[in-house]
């Protein structure tokens, strides 16, 4: 049976992620804060800690081994370092501002992200960029993949990374479609819309991000060493 520890999973794509481990025969640990416990999820054992913390990722993980480990969640540089060598396949759920022009739209001629975004294509934000948009900033992003494929590299594991767009469904801690819902209950019939209603914000709901994930588990023969949009 696959050990399987899922950093997380009581987020928007924790259990669709978790029920179909358990669905592939995965013997399946949460590890966790234990702040957020949710209905609904298979009865697996939990640990709970800090995973953005170093000694909270060693005190509650230890020398446990594992053949795949899915961080979701927590401080993913720190976590890497840790399961290195301790896990076969680990996975890793990133973000789209990885990407140069995502938060720093002015620095592309026509402006912003090309789209489609192809992994294979598009270039990285700099490691050292220091734009930002709404508190958050692309480059820890851009330098966190970078430890992580280097130790895939040096044959610590296998890594795969999953760049999410936005997640929407239950359970998300930040409702981007909620401003557009207020307005069709309140009967408002005007939006306005920025860049000539032009913009693309791409979204994937919490079932299919989810079943991404489980495809990139499934097959890390193919997965490893690479990342997916």
């Amino acid at each position: 049976m696959t050990r399987t520890l899922v950093i997380g999973g009581t987020g928007p794509t924790g259990p669709h992620l978790v029920h179909g481990l358990v669905e592939r025969g995965h013997d399946v640990t949460l590890f966790h804060t234990g702040r957020h416990e949710i209905d609904g999820l298979p009865d697996v054992p939990h640990l709970h800690g800090d995973p953005f913390d170093a000694d909270g990722i060693r005190d509650t993980i230890g020398d446990g081994r594992y053949d795949v480990v899915v961080a979701t969640y927590g401080r993913v540089r720190l976590i890497a370092e840790h399961v290195a060598g301790r896990c076969d396949h680990f996975v890793v759920v990133g973000g789209t501002p990885v990407y140069d022009g995502y938060l720093n739209p002015a620095s592309h001629v026509p402006t912003g992200v090309w789209m489609p975004v192809r992994e294979d294509v598009h270039p990285r934000v700099d490691p050292d960029d220091t734009a930002s948009a709404a508190g958050y900033r692309g480059a820890p992003v851009r330098r966190t993949e970078d430890v992580v494929f280097g130790l895939h590299e040096k044959g610590a594991f296998a890594a795969t990374y999953l760049r999410y767009p936005a997640v929407y469904g239950p359970r998300n801690p930040h409702p981007w479609e909620w401003t557009v819902v207020r307005r069709v209950l309140d009967g408002r019939p005007w939006m306005i819309l920025s860049d000539d209603g032009c913009g693309v914000f791409s979204r994937a709901s919490a079932r299919n991000a989810a079943h991404a994930l489980l495809l990139a588990i499934d097959r890390p023969e193919v997965s490893g060493g690479r990342a997916y949009n």
